[in-house]
Parts: C-alpha cells; sequence; structure tokens
C-alpha cells in the first residue's frame, strides 16, 4: 500500500524487490528473537507459542510474495537469482515446517496440562509431553536461525543484478558507505548487532565480534540505524538491544550500486546509543 504524498498528487513508489527483502530480513530477526523468548512452562506459555504461530506463518507468506516479486521484475535470471529464489523457496517451506511444529508443541502442552489438571506440582509428574513441546519449539527456531542472513543474500543478488541492468540509466546520488559501514549496515540487515549496556558501559557487537563505535555513530548520525527492545522474556533483554535497520537505511543498503565484501571489525570504546524503538507492530 502506498502511502499519499503532503500535497496528495503523488504516491511514494513502491518498495524495490532488495528493499522488500531487507524489510523481510527484519521481519524474521525479529521472529527469531521472539522465539528464543518462547518456553512450554508457565501459565501463559500455550497461549504465546499459538500466537507466535501467525507470525510464523504470515513469515512463509510474505516469502512466497518477495519470490512472486521478484520473478515479475525484468531481471536476467542469472545463475545468482536462480539460486536467491531457490534459497527463498526452501525459506518459505522451512517456516511453515516451524509453524507446525510450533503447532505441534501446542498440541502437547495441552496435553501435558490436561494429564496435570493445571497444578504445578502434577505437571511435574507428567514432564514428558512437555520436554516433546520444548523441542518441537527448539526445532522452530532452528529451522528459521539463518533465516536473515540468507533473505539479505538474496536482496544482494537481486539488487546487483538490477543495478546493472540499469547502469547506463540515470540515478540518485546514493548515500556513500566506507567498508566497515557497509559491515555494519549488513550485519544489522542480518540481525547479528546487539547493543550492551551493563554497569554503565555501553558497547555493540556483531555477535561475538566487536564493532568500531565510530562506525555505529555515523550511521546513527545518517539515521540508517535504530534500536529495538529485545522480548521482555528474552534471555538478554534486561542488558540488550538489537540493532536494526532504519527504513532509511533499507533503502540505502538496497541502493547500493556496489556490495562489496563485508570487512572483519575490531574495536573497543562507548556506544551511544540512539532512543531505543518499539518493534513495529504486526496484527494477529
Amino acid at each position: 500500500m502506498t502511502t499519499p504524498s503532503r500535497d496528495g498528487q503523488h504516491a511514494a513508489p513502491p518498495p524495490t524487490a532488495p528493499e522488500q527483502l531487507l524489510e523481510l530480513a527484519g521481519d524474521f530477526s525479529r521472529h527469531n528473537d521472539a522465539l528464543t523468548a518462547l518456553t512450554a512452562t508457565g501459565p501463559s506459555a500455550t497461549s504465546n507459542v499459538l500466537q507466535h504461530v501467525a507470525f510464523t506463518q504470515c513469515l512463509a507468506r510474505e516469502t512466497l510474495t518477495a519470490i512472486a516479486v521478484i520473478k515479475r521484475q525484468p531481471l536476467h535470471h542469472t545463475h545468482q537469482v536462480q539460486d536467491a529464489l531457490v534459497r527463498l523457496k526452501q525459506l518459505a517451506y522451512l517456516t511453515t515446517e516451524a509453524a507446525d511444529h510450533l503447532l505441534d508443541a501446542v498440541d502437547l502442552m495441552r496435553a501435558a496440562r490436561e494429564q496435570g489438571a493445571g497444578s504445578p506440582d502434577q505437571l511435574a509428574a507428567h514432564p514428558e509431553p512437555l520436554r516433546a513441546a520444548f523441542r518441537r519449539i527448539q526445532l522452530a527456531r532452528e529451522l528459521t536461525a539463518l533465516a536473515p542472513e540468507a533473505v539479505v543474500e538474496a536482496a544482494e543478488h537481486i539488487a546487483r543484478e538490477s543495478h546493472r541492468q540499469k547502469a547506463a540509466e540515470p540515478h540518485p546520488q546514493e548515500i556513500r558507505l566506507s567498508l566497515a559501514q557497509y559491515t555494519a549496515l549488513r550485519a544489522a540487515a542480518s540481525g547479528h548487532v546487539l547493543a550492551t549496556d551493563l554497569f554503565g558501559k555501553q558497547s555493540a557487537s556483531i555477535r561475538s565480534t566487536r564493532i568500531p563505535i565510530s562506525t555505529l555513530r555515523s550511521l546513527q548520525a545518517k539515521h540508517l540505524l535504530q534500536h529495538e527492545m529485545l522480548p521482555p522474556a528474552h534471555r538478554d533483554a534486561a542488558h540488550q538491544s538489537r540493532i536494526r535497520l532504519s527504513p532509511a537505511g533499507v533503502a540505502a543498503l538496497a541502493a547500493l550500486r556496489s556490495w562489496p565484501r563485508p570487512a572483519p571489525l575490531i574495536t573497543k570504546g562507548a556506544l551511544h546509543p540512539a532512543p531505543a524503538k518499539p518493534a513495529p507492530s504486526r496484527a494477529r
């Protein structure tokens, strides 16, 4: 759905295929963070898992929609583009399977409560259904764990081919990024960047690798990154937030006419994050 401009005469152009893919990667990252917070025990565990099923099924549909959008693009179907489409189709099936595992977990959790009649002591006497439910949740996590990075790689291939075909056409001035900035931006798109605030000291990392604080500050100054709080039940929610692409960051990364190889980043220092922004709400 397009958004009308202020003068009401023009509508904003729809997102490009690479932009749609980068937004999808962000949704998968949020999905994985939420999955990490799910458990098979607790008074709201069954309803929490059941609610998350709708999110997972929605992601599978969004992935199939992205495939359809790419196929409608006037692109040469190079082997890189073909491989990207195959990976996305595989991801759609894996995500559907993840939703099925979550539904199985709901059935097992309900069976455990029926056996235990709702009492914690009685539930403890029937642990096997709960163990089986937790295994299903764990399987769902594993099936989509690599989804954000896979979608970003697909966006990279689609963007590269699209820009190659339009090389002779005039194009807007793209934001210039250093190799370190690009690496941090791509990592954020893949859901790999965490900001940590512990004992008054702030830092950020790509998984186990430290990110140059100056790099993140420069990207924040360009409004290309934003902070989102982790789900309250996430194991790292008390001290960490996820750094993701902002809408401007999505547009900037998708518009790059050359996606260089990410550079290794090692540094130390303090990060002063932008105010935290909650993840967009999603209709269930």
